[in-house]
């Protein structure tokens, strides 16, 4: 089973206030040190961290993943030291000193989530809210006053520019056909194929393209054999949000808002 736990990105805070954090995910008295619960990676790159914001995002997903592997292990997370984390050679993570437990990360505008599971997992959550553009796969209007610079004719063009490179034919081909939820497909297909290269812990140098998404069986498919590959599930429980989650093997999927 692959457990998904998510939750809002911390509000931003006074620096003085950013060391302590009560369980129920505000200030109080109750307050516990909040580097705690972060492992000593992440905790050295808090330090290194200059942008507010970013230092917050970052401080959110370590206790979000310290909590997540306790609720996962049955333990208290309030009584559990940081986990061990180690760095496969491209970058993928994982406990060092746990084999039984697998783990992956993502985050995206104001949301952060972690996937848990006893067998390799890789996650990928896209923001979709303000952003995407509604043309369909052709080239937008010129001199139409509906789009402008900066606004839906350029992100139409980026998108289209990603596709071109990242996404194979067929891709391709169902963003031509899908008109106005373009946009929508645009970012659930890469949030599909971010979460495939997530899980095989190979990342970008992979490529997009050298695998097909199988619509009707949610599936992943070799490019070339098409035997599959992987298998995805998707979830829309978060407004202007895609989530993907992807295991090698058939899995139960559940979707769980943490408020530590």
């Amino acid at each position: 089973m692959i457990t998904v736990y998510y939750r809002k990105v911390f509000p931003l805070q006074k620096e003085d206030t950013f060391s302590r954090i009560s369980p129920c995910g505000g200030m109080g008295a109750a307050d516990i040190p909040l580097t705690e619960k972060l492992d000593k990676g992440r905790r050295q790159k808090l330090l290194r961290l200059k942008n507010e914001k970013v230092r917050v995002r970052e401080l959110t997903t370590g206790i979000l993943l310290h909590d997540a592997l306790c609720t996962r292990l049955g333990i208290s997370p309030a009584d559990t030291p940081p986990f061990a984390i180690a760095y496969e050679e491209k970058g993928k993570p994982y406990l060092s000193e746990r084999e039984d437990i697998c783990f992956n990360i993502s985050h995206s505008g104001d949301y952060v989530c972690v996937a848990v599971s006893s067998l390799p997992v890789g996650i990928d959550i896209q923001e979709n809210s303000g952003k995407q553009s509604t043309a369909p796969y052709k080239e937008c209007p010129t001199g139409d006053s509906r789009y402008t610079t900066g606004g839906k004719e350029e992100i139409y063009r980026k998108e289209r520019k990603i596709a071109e490179r990242f996404y194979t034919a067929s891709d391709r081909k169902r963003l031509a056909l899908c008109g106005e939820e373009y946009g929508d497909l645009f970012y659930r297909m890469w949030s599909i194929k971010e979460s495939y290269i997530k899980l095989t812990g190979e990342g970008m140098s992979q490529g997009l393209s050298c695998f097909e998404i199988d619509w009707n069986e949610q599936r992943i498919l070799d490019a070339k054999s098409q035997k599959t590959a992987a298998y995805f599930w998707e979830w829309q429980g978060i407004e202007n949000y895609s989530l993907c989650v992807s295991a090698f093997t058939p899995q139960r999927v559940v979707w769980e808002k943490m408020e530590t």
